[in-house]
């Protein structure tokens, strides 16, 4: 592997974190100038129990409206999201959703 500074190291195994960031406040995306409120940090607003956006029939799920980024919880939001866009009333969409304990380690 070879270094910032031109020297090079031997090694069995080599991880690489590339990162991530939101791009929500990009302009290429369209989203403020659609009305969607969103954070300095590029996250977008939500209504945590519905998941609506702050713009009438958007809603918003997974890594763009913030931790924890993992497939199963933006599925899990996705799945909230749509049942609340198709729910009538002042009923909680969420009382029927399962939930499993979250996993700790330590």
């Amino acid at each position: 592997m070879k270094l910032n500074d031109g020297s090079t190291m031997q090694t069995d195994l080599f991880f690489a974190a590339t990162g991530r960031y939101p791009v929500g406040k990009n302009e290429e995306t369209g989203l403020e100038s659609a009305g969607v409120e969103v954070a300095d940090r590029g996250m977008v607003g939500i209504d945590k129990k519905t998941l609506a956006t702050s713009s009438k029939n958007v809603y918003a799920a997974g890594d763009v409206i913030g931790p924890p980024a993992l497939a199963s919880t933006s599925m899990e939001q996705a799945q909230r999201a749509v049942s609340a866009m198709f729910h009538e009333g002042d009923d909680d969409v969420t009382k029927d959703a399962n939930h499993d304990d979250p996993l700790s380690i330590g």
